[in-house]
């Protein structure tokens, strides 16, 4: 898998390779951008790179070297992110890890640390991480991964070479997914436009049978007849025996929502809507929705959103969502 393989990034990847070619190495990088977008690929296909024994600015994946840390048991490269218990990296990892990093490299040139979630680092563990970045052993890199820097101390910023990485384009999407899913270009180009740019959050709505889901859904919210009202109910019961805990559908209602608003609103360019490929729905549903009522649905499934991480009643919610005026 070599560089070429990573999807999009072209201009990030340049400069990474541009700095092998080089042999002038940043001794810390900060790698952010929305999750799922590639940025730990691109560090873990970096630290191959670094490494790598039979190329000079790429990787070949058949190496020893590239082999091992394929497989995260590279005795130089360290991988760090939270324990299973944890929401975040722990002190006790950071002094570990800065423990192992004052010795020499014993098989590659470079000691070499990918830091996940860095921008969910407390306080005490990133000034920890700071003593590091301002006395770093020699051949040392260490790779920040955040989803933005705002979290981030200035003084943590300031020792870092910044590569921020943009959401994915939609072509290298569907491009992606068709090859490598299998799945016909329109469910790819839905699956793409929900995912906002991140192949991460394209593969998680493929694994959750997003698509089935909201096929399911659809002829739901068209009809505006009672039965509607048995069959949301249904739907919401079967829902939550079955995905408790999956919360894709109520990401697919609030973008219909917002598409419905949209239309109603004299929007005409299909290509602002996530459901572009379903507007004579849209429209057929717009008839029987008011604004009023569309704002308050998708301020109730934000409210729903915003608090997935708690113990919440999918069943309830969903009822509330689909049965409401």
């Amino acid at each position: 898998m070599p560089f070429e393989s990573i999807i999009g990034h072209e201009r990030q990847i340049s400069l990474l390779r541009k700095m092998l070619r080089s042999g002038i190495i940043p001794h810390a990088f900060i790698f952010y951008g929305v999750p799922g977008i590639g940025k730990y690929t691109t560090a873990r296909a970096f630290a191959k790179a670094l490494h790598c024994t039979l190329q000079k600015d790429d990787f070949c994946e058949v190496c020893t070297s590239c082999q091992k840390i394929e497989r995260k048991t590279h005795p130089d490269v360290l991988f760090l992110e939270p324990l299973e218990d944890k929401k975040t990296i722990t002190i006790a990892q950071l002094r570990d890890m800065q423990e192992q990093i004052a010795y020499r490299p014993f098989e590659g040139r470079w000691k070499i640390v990918i830091i996940d979630d860095a921008d969910r680092l407390q306080p005490e563990s990133a000034n920890c991480l700071l003593k590091t970045l301002e006395e770093p052993p020699d051949h040392t890199v260490l790779i920040l991964i955040a989803t933005s820097t705002t979290a981030l101390l200035p003084t943590v910023l300031s020792r870092c070479q910044h590569v921020r990485f943009s959401p994915l384009a939609q072509a290298e999407m569907v491009m992606y997914l068709c090859k490598n899913r299998g799945i016909t270009q329109q469910d790819a180009a839905c699956v793409a436009s929900y995912a906002q740019g991140s192949i991460g959050r394209a593969l998680l709505l493929l694994d959750e049978d997003f698509l089935k889901q909201r096929t399911q859904l659809i002829p739901l919210l068209i009809s505006g007849t009672a039965q509607q009202a048995t069959e949301s109910l249904s739907f919401a019961k079967k829902h939550a025996n079955e995905n408790p805990l999956d919360s894709y559908a109520f990401e697919f209602l609030r973008c219909w929502y917002r598409d419905i608003l949209l239309l109603k609103s004299g929007i005409t360019d299909t290509e602002l809507l996530y459901n572009r490929d379903i507007v004579a729905s849209l429209q057929k549903a717009a008839v029987h929705e008011t604004y009023t009522g569309l704002i308050k649905k998708i301020a109730r499934i934000h409210q729903v959103q915003q608090g997935a991480a708690l113990n919440f009643n999918v069943q309830l919610a969903l009822e509330s969502i689909l049965l409401a005026p």
